[in-house]
């Protein structure tokens, strides 16, 4: 499964680095790292991975790594269990997410700070569920 771990011009190159390196010890995942602006960052990084991604992917924070070694197979037996589950959350929020792809296809406008909550709401008013799941998340010592 596809990891799409976006940075901008600024961040440090040892967190990008960092961050990659724990992901591909993760069985089964796949990380991307994609550069993004920092104007409209958010939405542009979250269209991005669902563009480019081939299937159902994990969109992660920049420093956010996993705390189960197998989160990808839990994932997508998620995903498999129920075809109504749209977006799974890692605890604690927003720093994790898996995105079942193509689901979104209109993004809404933004109008919270880290565009989490318009994310989930795309998701919901296409009829999808947005559950929290056990999975959860850490964060490197991200400067």
């Amino acid at each position: 499964m596809e990891v799409f771990i976006a940075f901008t011009k600024d961040s440090l190159f040892s967190d990008l680095t960092d961050t990659l390196l724990v992901w591909e010890k993760i069985p089964f995942a796949e990380p991307i790292a994609i550069e993004v602006p920092k104007v409209k960052y958010e939405i542009i990084r979250r269209v991005t991975a669902e563009n480019m991604s081939i299937g159902n992917y994990l969109l992660c924070d920049l420093g956010c790594v996993p705390n189960e070694e197998d989160c990808i197979s839990l994932v997508e037996g998620l995903f498999l269990e129920d075809e109504k589950v749209g977006m799974i959350r890692f605890l604690p929020e927003s720093g994790i997410r898996a995105c079942r792809k193509g689901v979104v296809e209109k993004w809404p406008k933004r109008e919270s700070i880290n565009y989490q909550h318009e994310h989930e709401m795309a998701y919901l008013l296409e009829g999808y569920l947005v559950p929290k799941c056990s999975l959860s998340y850490r964060r490197l010592g991200v400067h």
